[in-house]
């Protein structure tokens, strides 16, 4: 006589399928390293660090204005000042009925609701500001090639998949900001002189000498024409 505990194979069916369905991606920086701004000052906690794709849309210095609307947020994370590092991890779920990746609930404020499919190119976007205007700092980082950041295909067969590993250090291409390679697009002072990753300007902003000089510059202009 053979003895079936249905309760028991429905619950490990289940586990089995939740397991199969989830994926993470790990994403920081290198401890201690340095990401400056153009002008070469420390990145801080003020600004924003955020993990998604551009889905199907590629991202260029000529298409600047539909970033943003075509951005699908998976992850975000605070930097840490004092050790000069940020860090977070995104889980998705394995939408089966769409067969796309979803957002864990976990990872606000990421909408479960948005889809992601397999292979889209993952980004790590570092910003102070979305206007695009000058004084605010960008930084689009991904790693395309060998080990691209990209999202895997479905494994299935009830195994989990492996944790993707995304680490700044790794990023070897940007389509706005500053490389230890050489700087993308994007206005700079000068490019740094250690290994380092740089948000880069939407317009020169003049330092606080030089706003002076301008000042003075002007007011000798008006006074030289009341003369």
């Amino acid at each position: 006589m053979r003895f079936v505990c249905p309760p028991l194979v429905t619950l490990l069916a289940c586990l089995c399928a939740e397991i199969a369905e989830a994926h993470s991606i790990a994403w920081s920086d290198a401890l201690g390293e340095n990401d400056l701004t153009s002008y070469g000052a420390q990145i801080n906690s003020s600004y924003h660090f955020e993990l998604g794709t551009f889905g199907s849309f590629n991202p260029d210095q000529t298409n600047m204005a539909s970033w943003r609307t075509n951005w699908k947020l998976l992850d975000t994370a605070v930097y840490n000042n004092a050790i000069k590092y940020f860090s977070g991890e995104a889980t998705q779920n394995w939408n089966t009925t769409d067969n796309v990746w979803n957002p864990d609930a976990s990872d606000a404020p990421a909408s479960t609701t948005t889809q992601f499919a397999e292979g889209e190119q993952v980004y790590i976007w570092i910003y102070n500001n979305l206007d695009q205007v000058a004084g605010t700092e960008w930084g689009v980082f991904t790693r395309t090639g060998a080990e691209a950041w990209k999202l895997p295909n479905f494994a299935g067969g009830g195994q989990p998949d492996l944790t993707q590993t995304m680490v700044m250090s790794q990023a070897n291409t940007t389509p706005y900001g500053g490389l230890p390679s050489g700087q993308g697009p994007g206005f700079y002072a000068t490019p740094p002189s250690t290994f380092a990753y740089q948000t880069h300007n939407f317009a020169p902003v003049p330092e606080p000498g030089g706003l002076a000089l301008a000042g003075l510059a002007l007011a000798g202009g008006l006074m030289r024409r009341r003369r």
